[in-house]
């Protein structure tokens, strides 16, 4: 009987000794999982105290570290220079989308507005020394009355803003399909020709400004000028 006994007390020890061992075991791995968690919990706080740290040198320094606008508060202007205008610029404006014949609109511009236009679509003053020089170029093929449109409206925009420059009527010959991005790859190759442009604007030959203060002068970054069109209901 003694000897029965102990044969069930050491096989009971061994399963006890082997359970604790398992316990052990995964006790462990609990607190090797918590370690784990805590040190991932270390982490992501150090890496929100340094997204923190990035945004408050943005505040206090923003020149130095990322893209910027610069702003000009004061700007030395050359002897003759021509002077940005605002009280000349209307604001809101209704299109004339009346149909008309070329000739009707040289003599509204030339005649009656009394527009500085030469010959190949520019515009500059020989008064002074004007903004940087501005290449329109636009894609044309059977366009002839929203060609005839966009001149009446857009040239004297063009004057309010006091700009200096010039307009690039490039038309795609032949029947094949219209290809507007090659169209305008040959009228900015086309314009080295004539001039040195500072900034150059694609516009399409149906859009029309209804603000002047809308700016086609340089800027500092590309800018979308049409960001709303009645075509959409400006949304």
């Amino acid at each position: 009987l003694i000897r029965k006994l102990r044969v069930e007390f050491m096989s009971k020890k061994r399963m006890f000794t082997k359970y604790f061992h398992k316990l052990a075991y995964l006790m462990k791995k609990i607190c090797s999982l918590n370690s784990a968690i805590f040190f991932m919990k270390n982490r992501i706080t150090r890496f929100i105290m340094f997204l923190l740290c990035l945004i408050l040198c943005y505040q206090i320094f923003p020149s130095k570290v990322g893209t910027r606008y610069d702003i000009l508060l004061s700007q030395p202007k050359a002897k003759n220079s021509c002077v940005k205008n605002t009280e000349i610029l209307i604001g809101e404006i209704i299109a004339n989308i009346t149909k008309m014949e070329l000739k009707d609109v040289e003599h509204h511009l030339l005649v009656i507005k009394k527009l500085q236009i030469y010959s190949g679509g520019v515009n500059y003053k020989k008064y002074c020394q004007s903004k940087p020089k501005v290449a329109i170029l636009i894609p044309y093929r059977n366009r002839r009355v929203q060609l005839n449109t966009f001149l009446f409206n857009m040239h004297p925009i063009f004057n309010r803003q006091n700009l200096n420059y010039r307009i690039f009527v490039v038309e795609h010959a032949g029947t094949k399909m219209f290809n507007k991005g090659l169209i305008y790859n040959v009228g900015f190759n086309l314009s080295f020709k004539y001039d040195h442009f500072d900034c150059y604007i694609f516009h399409d030959i149906d859009l029309i400004s209804e603000n002047d203060q809308n700016m086609y002068d340089c800027q500092q970054s590309p800018a979308h000028l049409s960001v709303a069109i009645d075509k959409f209901n400006y949304m």
